[in-house]
């Protein structure tokens, strides 16, 4: 199924009020010379398997490296939804923040990766006189 085909019935689906759910087969391997095996899988296709797949998808041969032109842009389309994201996520908590500076302050502090000032004084104080840090047992009977 192509992503115009996955597209296609999405919208019709939505405009039926209906959810969707469909069964899309896959081929391991698409367009390689072991696609549809374990092969495909567990084992580097080699050179000339990879010249063939790049072949058989139409491909330029040439290059090591390739993503089409499409998929290209459709990935790109992500840089543009994060930005808004992020912009109604900074507006969103700059609200929080006037309304909860403390806790603001603390959520900020966290994902910086700093700990509470004085974090220091809750550490267990240990003696450098080399006495036990219990009393030796006693028999109690």
């Amino acid at each position: 199924m192509t992503w115009k085909e996955l597209r296609r019935r999405l919208k019709r689906r939505r405009g039926e009020g209906q959810t969707f759910a469909d069964r899309g087969a896959t081929v391991i391997g698409y367009g390689s010379p072991k696609a549809g095996t374990n092969k495909a899988h567990g084992e580097a296709l080699g050179a000339e398997a990879v010249k063939q797949t790049k072949k058989n998808l139409g491909w330029p041969e040439d290059k090591t490296f390739y993503v089409p032109e499409d998929a290209a842009k459709n990935w790109l389309q992500a840089v543009d939804r994060g930005a808004k994201v992020e912009s109604d996520w900074n507006a969103l908590f700059a609200s929080y923040r006037k309304a909860f500076p403390e806790e603001a302050a603390e959520f900020e502090r966290v994902q910086e990766g700093r700990l509470k000032d004085g974090w220091e004084q809750s550490l267990p104080r240990f003696p450098a006189d080399g006495k036990p840090l219990r009393p030796e047992p006693r028999a109690t009977r």
